[in-house]
C-alpha cells in the first residue's frame, strides 16, 4: 500500500499534458506532411521508454477524442491523426502502428504475466477465429474484411498490457482519465453558457452548431471514454476502506463524470450511469445513508450554481425533458415521443439479417456489413456472431462476475482492497445497460474508441485484482 501512495505522478501528468498539446498543434496546425513525421517520431520513446503505463494513456486518450478533438479519421480529413500510405489504396494510421510496436515490445522486454481469467479470453480468441472462418464461408469483400482485420489489432491489448503496465500504473491512469474528464466538463460548460467550443475554435469543425442545438433538444456533446473510467474506479476508489485518494475528491470527481455525461444528452448512458449509482448505494457501499446524503448535497449545490446560468440552466431542462420521453415506452409507444426510430425502423432490418444466420452469426461476412447497426446492441452482437458466441459471451460475462465476488470474499478484512474488488463489476453492469438501451458495446467490430473503452476495462479490473491480491499476499502476480 504504501508502495502505491508514494508515487504523486506530478511530473509525469505535467509531461503528459505537455505533450497533449504538441499533438493538438501537431494536427491542427502542422503541414500534413510534419504531422505525419511528428508521429512517427513519437513512436521512438514508445519503444525505449522505460514509461509504457505514460505512452499506454496517451494512446487511450488519443483515440478517445477529448473536448471532440482528433475525431475525424476520414480519408478526406486533412487534420487528422495520421494515416501512412502502404500499398495503394491501403495503409495504416498511428494508433495501428503503436499496437504493433506495444505488441512487439511485449513480446520481447515484456515480463510474462497471465491475465487472472486467461482461459476465458481464450475462448473469445477462438470465436474470433471462427467467425472469420466463417466469413470465408458466407464471402465477403476484401476492403470489408481488412477494415476489420485492422480492429483487431486493438486485441493485441490483452497480450502487451499485462506483460508492460505494472499493476500500481492503473493509479496514474485514473488520474489522467480525472484531468481530462474535467477538461471535457468545463468545455462543454463553456459551450452551453457562452458559446465557446474548443473543437470549434481550434479544428474549425462547428460542433457547436451540428451537435450542441439538437433539432428539439439542446445537447452538449463530448467524449464519453474517460467520463466511464472516471466514474466507475471512482466508485472503487471509494468503496476502499483506506482510500489511496481522498474520498471528499472522489466523489466530486464521481459527481462530475455523471454531469458530464447528462449534459450530452444520451439517455442510455444517463440511465446506465444511473443504474449503476442506485447498485452501488444499495449492494456495495457500506455508509449509505452518509454516501447518499453527501451525493445529494453536492448535487443540489451544483444545481443551485446552475440556477444563476440561464442557458446553461435551459440546457438541463432540456436533458431532463428528453430522458422524460422514455416514460411513453412503458406506454407502449415504441418511438418514445418520435424522439427513437430504433425499434420501429432500425431494429426490423438486423433482424433481418439475423433470420440468414440466427445459430452461427454472420462474423465478417457481407451480410453482417450490410444489415449492422452499431445502435442496436443485443441485436447487431446476436447478428454477428449468432445464439452461439452470445451464449459464449454471457458465460464470461458471468465468469468475471463470479471471480471477483469470490475474490472478494476471499480477501481478508484487513485488506483495504476488499470491498473495491466488488465494485468493479459496477463497470460491468454500466455496460450492459449501455448495450441494452444506447449501443453495442460487445461486438468483435466496434467504433475503436468503444473497443478501446471495453477493452481498457477489463484490464484495468485484472490490474485492480493483481493489486488486491499482493496485498492480502494470496499469490504474487509478478
Amino acid at each position: 500500500m504504501e508502495d502505491i501512495l508514494k508515487h504523486n505522478h506530478k511530473k509525469d501528468i505535467c509531461l503528459f499534458l505537455g505533450l497533449f498539446v504538441l499533438s493538438v498543434i501537431s494536427v491542427y496546425y502542422f503541414p500534413p506532411t510534419l504531422n505525419k513525421v511528428f508521429f512517427l517520431f513519437l513512436l521512438i520513446p514508445v519503444w525505449l521508454s522505460k514509461k509504457d503505463y505514460f505512452w499506454l494513456t496517451f494512446f487511450i486518450i488519443i483515440i478517445s477524442g477529448p473536448m471532440r478533438l482528433f475525431e475525424d479519421y476520414s480519408g478526406q480529413a486533412l487534420h487528422r491523426i495520421p494515416e501512412y500510405d502502404i500499398v495503394g489504396k491501403y495503409g495504416t494510421d498511428f494508433n495501428e502502428l503503436f499496437l504493433i510496436l506495444f505488441f512487439i515490445k511485449a513480446g520481447t522486454r515484456g515480463i510474462r504475466n497471465r491475465l487472472l481469467l486467461n482461459n476465458n479470453y481464450l475462448i473469445l480468441l477462438y470465436l474470433i477465429v471462427f467467425l472469420y472462418c466463417l466469413s470465408f464461408a458466407y464471402g465477403f469483400k476484401v476492403t470489408i474484411l481488412i477494415s476489420y482485420s485492422r480492429s483487431l489489432l486493438y486485441f493485441t491489448l490483452f497480450y502487451s498490457v499485462p506483460r508492460l503496465i505494472k499493476n500500481e500504473d492503473i493509479i496514474f491512469i485514473f488520474k489522467v482519465f480525472i484531468l481530462f474528464t474535467l477538461l471535457s466538463f468545463s468545455n462543454q460548460l463553456l459551450t452551453a453558457t457562452i458559446g465557446f467550443n474548443l473543437a470549434d475554435k481550434i479544428a474549425g469543425t462547428h460542433w457547436l452548431e451540428r451537435f450542441f442545438l439538437d433539432a428539439e433538444f439542446k445537447r452538449a456533446y463530448d467524449s464519453t471514454l474517460p467520463q466511464f473510467f472516471t466514474f466507475i474506479f471512482g466508485l472503487v476508489l471509494y468503496s476502499m476502506k483506506k482510500s489511496l485518494i481522498k474520498k471528499n475528491y472522489l466523489l466530486f470527481i464521481i459527481v462530475i463524470s455523471y454531469l458530464s455525461i447528462f449534459l450530452t444528452g444520451t439517455r442510455g448512458w444517463i440511465l446506465a450511469f444511473s443504474v449503476v449509482a442506485i447498485y452501488y448505494n444499495l449492494f456495495i457501499e457500506t455508509q449509505k445513508s452518509k454516501f447518499l446524503m453527501t451525493t445529494i448535497i453536492s448535487l443540489m449545490l451544483i444545481l443551485s450554481i446552475v440556477s444563476f446560468m440561464p442557458q446553461l440552466n435551459s440546457l438541463l431542462r432540456s436533458n431532463v425533458d428528453r430522458m422524460l420521453t422514455l416514460k411513453s415506452l412503458a406506454k407502449g409507444d415504441a418511438t418514445a415521443e418520435h424522439t427513437l426510430g430504433r425499434l420501429t425502423v432500425r431494429l426490423p432490418r438486423v433482424v433481418k439479417g439475423i433470420k440468414q444466420n440466427p445459430i452461427l452469426g454472420s462474423g465478417f461476412s457481407n451480410t453482417f456489413d450490410y444489415y449492422r447497426d452499431g445502435h442496436m446492441g443485443w441485436a447487431n452482437q446476436i447478428l454477428q456472431m449468432g445464439m452461439v458466441g452470445l451464449l459464449l459471451f454471457i458465460f464470461f460475462w458471468i465468469s468475471f462476475w463470479k471471480y471477483n465476488v469470490n475474490l472478494s470474499k476471499r480477501l481478508s478484512m484487513q485488506n483495504p482492497f476488499k470491498n473495491s474488488i466488488a465494485t468493479l463489476n459496477t463497470g460491468l453492469l454500466c455496460l450492459l445497460v449501455i448495450h441494452s438501451t444506447s449501443r453495442t458495446m460487445f461486438n468483435i467490430s466496434m467504433p475503436h474508441t468503444m473497443l478501446t473503452l471495453v477493452i481498457m476495462y477489463l484490464l484495468s479490473s485484472d490490474l485492480w485484482a493483481k493489486l488486491a491480491i499482493e496485498q492480502n499476499g494470496i499469490i504474487r502476480t509478478k
